[in-house]
């Protein structure tokens, strides 16, 4: 096989690229960040569920950490955790500038705020897992 050419039978190497799952994830954020911010703005708050909106909240930013934990791997989670408190703020002033019936709410940031830290606090804990996991299998080879 001559140089800078691959072969569909090549060995794999020996670490994956994790470059399709940083773009799929960075795809998935900005279509994410696109329906908060839309839904967020709106008159209505989307369809109407049977829980507390605190909860929606939480689960929302939640949501919008792992993106971008994903998405960035090597941005620091004290900046994911500002990234998204900053949307939130913003958003939540912007709702109660709209005039469409929506209002600000620090019980809203509150909860997103929330949402950011304990889905950090867990991609922490799910990373130190898998490091030592990692370093597990170097040892037993």
């Amino acid at each position: 096989m001559q140089r800078g050419t691959s072969s569909l039978y090549a060995r794999p190497s020996a670490q994956p690229s994790w470059t399709w799952v940083r773009r799929t994830a960075g795809i998935c954020l900005a279509l994410y960040a696109a329906l908060l911010i839309f839904f967020s703005l709106e008159s209505t708050a989307g369809p109407t569920v049977s829980m507390s909106d605190k909860w929606l909240h939480f689960l929302a930013y939640g949501g919008l950490a792992g993106l971008m934990a994903m998405s960035w791997p090597r941005m620091p989670l004290k900046y994911v955790f500002l990234t998204g408190a900053v949307l939130g703020a913003g958003l939540e002033i912007g709702q109660g500038m709209m005039g469409r019936g929506r209002t600000a709410s620090i019980a809203d940031q509150i909860a997103n705020m929330c949402g950011l830290l304990i889905f950090i606090l867990g991609w922490m804990g799910t990373v130190k897992l898998w490091m030592k996991y990692q370093s597990r299998q170097s040892r037993r080879r």
